[in-house]
């Protein structure tokens, strides 16, 4: 940096069939306070070239810009095509329907410049679009517990978070492709079981947007269900969580599902049976799901 206009970064933007977000995206980044030396976007295989067109729309700029379309293979695959076409020692990712803060990048470079090689990382807090709210994490310097993974009041499991190492991405074997969500949590539980540290506050460093059609919050309400599941079926078997917090985590993923299916009116005679195996993983722990469990019961 002391000899170069930009942060030594590559931003890694994904997109698929998102060019409609894509430009506020760009902009961001190009807004940084100070600007990364290389931005990579990379298309997963969209429908249309549109994202293709907002790049070259953009490249009267002091950063490098390349853009990549590649077969579709989800958001894993788009990611880990980044990371192999960096050249910087740091990277940072955005979701193309997200949006950086103007200081996300200098203030996490200046916390991860001075950190020794054994750190991944950094990281920081995001700000909901939907109701501007800041969602904070814990404030960790070392090796946190894996169970805080991904926990609002934990550690964040979201790769936009995060400023990392290039290094240690590549060590690890970057993105499991198989998985195709929390995904972004067996990367970071694999970077702290590999003997990484990490640090991070809850300044927050983008803007997330929850809308509904989003991957995340898609109406497939099973295949989530399934996709997390494939996500802890290798917890397990590769001793992610102590025993507690698989189940937890179990009983976490039915109770989403049955949420969802209870929401859109799906009959209680669906609901009911996803309630019953929630609570064969763990006992309710809160009020609302003493009450969701007393209902599967009485009902």
């Amino acid at each position: 940096m002391e000899n170069s206009p930009h942060l030594p970064i590559s931003v890694v933007i994904t997109v698929y069939n998102e060019a409609c977000y894509l430009r506020e995206a760009l902009r961001s980044v190009l807004s940084q306070v100070v600007m990364p030396a290389e931005i990579l976007v990379i298309d997963d295989g969209s429908d249309d070239d549109e994202a293709r067109q907002v790049v070259e729309e953009n490249q009267k700029t002091a950063v490098t810009l390349r853009y990549y379309k590649k077969e579709n293979g989800g958001p894993s695959s788009a990611r880990n095509s980044g990371i192999s076409r960096s050249v910087q020692p740091y990277i940072a990712f955005l979701d193309a329907d997200d949006k950086m803060l103007p200081g996300n990048l200098c203030y996490k470079y200046n916390l991860i410049k001075n950190l020794g090689s054994q750190y991944f990382g950094v990281y920081g807090s995001y700000i909901r679009e939907d109701n501007k709210k800041i969602v904070a994490f814990k404030e960790i310097d070392g090796m946190p517990s894996t169970r805080y993974i991904g926990r609002d009041d934990g550690v964040p499991g979201g790769m936009g978070n995060y400023l990392f190492r290039r290094d240690p991405l590549i060590e690890v074997g970057g993105l499991d492709e198989t998985l195709s969500h929390n995904e972004d949590f067996d990367l970071l539980i694999r970077l702290l079981k590999s003997g990484y540290a990490c640090k991070g506050n809850a300044e927050p460093g983008f803007v997330r947007n929850y809308r509904p059609g989003s991957l995340t919050r898609s109406a497939k309400h099973y295949e989530i269900y399934r996709a997390v599941l494939m996500f802890l079926n290798k917890a397990e078997k590769n001793t992610y969580f102590d025993e507690l917090e698989l189940r937890r985590r179990h009983k976490a993923n039915c109770l989403r599902l049955a949420r969802r299916l209870f929401s859109e009116r799906f009959p209680w005679a669906e609901v009911k049976p996803v309630l019953v195996e929630a609570f064969s993983h763990d006992r309710p722990r809160n009020p609302r799901e003493l009450i969701a469990y007393l209902l599967a019961r009485m009902i």
